[in-house]
């Protein structure tokens, strides 16, 4: 389930956010070890209606917060995966609320309970092309994060000298050859990839 500015985000780029959760994260009144897992069906269902090459990726949240933080199991994750391998779809993984997750996978997952926190988080890792979290959330400091198994797709990170993000950086810094090169340099792996597409 996508987070409101997760998706004004894909919104504002001219994309589609669809939501995918299974039917149970919709009742509060339920209780299920993993309201957040993503229904498989429904995702088949989504790739065969609009197509694998309409769709950039294959997006979920660890602890989805606009349900409560609910988590999605380990076991889902795979499934996603295979789904993702099947059509050639990128798989991204939300990590802001992974502590959260990554407890209720070890304490309510039988597969898990006698796996460590550092195993289960490296084979969350190892189902997911990018990765990324607000350091926030995930570890009480000010920034985030992004990792990418695909080392050649180019991640503009958009981050002057001082380590600020472009938002605070001035016009100057903003505006640099280096800056814009490496903004055009993703933006065109995006597209080629079917992440983004021309206007």
């Amino acid at each position: 389930m996508f987070f409101d500015t997760t998706r004004a985000h894909v919104e504002i780029a001219g994309a589609r956010a669809i939501d995918c959760v299974v039917e149970e994260a919709k009742d509060h009144t339920l209780r299920a070890p993993f309201k957040g897992n993503m229904d498989i069906e429904k995702l088949r269902g989504l790739i065969e209606k609009h197509g694998a090459d309409k769709i950039a990726y294959v997006r979920i949240e660890t602890g989805t917060n606009l349900i409560g933080g609910q988590p999605h199991s380990l076991e889902n994750m795979q499934e996603i995966r295979k789904v993702c391998d099947e059509f050639g779809l990128m798989l991204v993984l939300d990590a802001s609320l992974l502590a959260d997750n990554l407890y209720f996978i070890k304490t309510r997952e039988e597969k898990c309970k006698d796996m460590s926190i550092r195993e289960i988080t490296r084979a969350m890792a190892d189902l997911s092309d990018i990765i990324y979290f607000s350091a926030r959330k995930l570890g009480c400091a000010r920034g985030g994060g992004i990792c990418i198994r695909d080392k050649d797709l180019p991640l503009w990170a958009g981050v002057d000298q001082l380590g600020r993000s472009a938002p605070r950086a001035t016009g100057d810094q903003q505006l640099t050859k280096s800056y814009l090169t490496a903004a055009r340099a993703t933006v065109d792996q995006l597209i080629a990839r079917g992440a983004l597409r021309p206007n």
